[in-house]
């Protein structure tokens, strides 16, 4: 009968042509190519990409702001419109408002 012989394989780390292939597997599936165009600027370009982070805060910092300022004037809107609508009766005659106090209360209780 026929047996199998153990094998052995041996990597070398300097193989050319595995690093080859290991550079072109990353290449492709693992990092995708960057690009550079488009206002993009290359990975190594610290300075542009601490720009544009400096420049993308400030613009978020305003528009923030921005938002803050319609959300006070809308609660402002809401408290007034409150204030407004809580007293209804001070438009009416002192005997009407009488009138309708009477009317909603029960029959053991006067106002």
């Amino acid at each position: 009968h026929g047996k199998i012989e153990a094998l052995r394989l041996l990597v070398r780390p300097d193989d050319g042509e595995l690093k080859a292939h290991e550079v072109e597997i990353h290449a492709s599936a693992i990092l995708p190519p960057v690009t550079v165009g488009g206002g993009v600027p290359a990975p190594t370009d610290t300075a542009a990409v601490m720009q544009q982070l400096t420049a993308s805060l400030s613009k978020t910092s305003e528009e923030t702001a921005n938002a803050n300022q319609l959300a006070r004037e809308v609660l402002e809107l809401k408290r007034e419109k409150e204030e407004t609508s809580k007293n209804r009766l001070k438009k009416l005659h002192g005997t009407v408002t009488t009138l309708i106090r009477n009317a909603a209360s029960n029959d053991d209780e006067r106002p």
